[in-house]
């Protein structure tokens, strides 16, 4: 995970740059700015977005199969002079977690008070399923249908797509992932 691709976005070079003045700071709750809730499936890499977003490891993250995260964390910095405070949530759908996920979830809005400014639907390259397209529907029902104008989609893995496709042709051409989906691209970003 060593850049960031957004479509019309900044280059990897200007990317790099500001990673370099991403400081880890610590602030009070008034003076939060940006609140962003990572949601997604386990084994996905919510929580190494996150670190990705703090530029520095503040979550715990592993390559397996089972979830890191059992509690939902908030962990601050401060990014080019925005303060921005990352909330990790349990994965959705985590079979030992299934009963108290989405109470756990729920609980994000409180550390994200008054509320975030985004939910971030991490999503693996190639591992897209039913739950995946059932992600939505459960955002819908733990927050309302006013949710959906605070999602951005991001593929994780994206170096996994051949070279010579791009995720917006990725999403075009699989069958699986739905109109909403596409509907959404404007708010699609890819991480490597």
């Amino acid at each position: 995970m060593n850049k960031i691709e957004q479509q019309k976005g900044p280059s990897t070079l200007e990317s790099q740059e500001k990673k370099k003045s991403i400081r880890p700071e610590p602030f009070s709750h008034d003076d939060e700015h940006l609140r962003i809730v990572l949601v997604g499936k386990t084994g996905v890499g919510k929580s190494a977005v996150g670190n990705t977003i703090l530029g520095f490891k503040e979550f715990k993250s592993t390559a397996c199969s089972k979830s890191v995260t059992s509690k939902c964390e908030k962990k601050k910095t401060n990014v080019d002079g925005t303060n921005v405070a990352v909330i990790d949530t349990p994965g959705l759908f985590d079979t030992e977690l299934r009963d108290s996920i989405k109470e756990e979830i729920v609980k994000c809005v409180q550390k994200s008070s008054p509320g975030p400014h985004a939910f971030l639907m991490v999503i693996q390259v190639g591992r897209f399923t039913e739950e995946e397209k059932k992600t939505v529907d459960q955002l819908v029902e733990m927050f309302g249908k006013e949710c959906l104008e605070y999602v951005i989609v991001l593929f994780t893995h994206a170096d996994d797509l051949d070279e010579d496709i791009t995720i917006k042709e990725y999403i075009e051409s699989s069958e699986k992932i739905s109109r909403t989906w596409l509907k959404m691209w404007s708010q699609i970003s890819c991480l490597q």
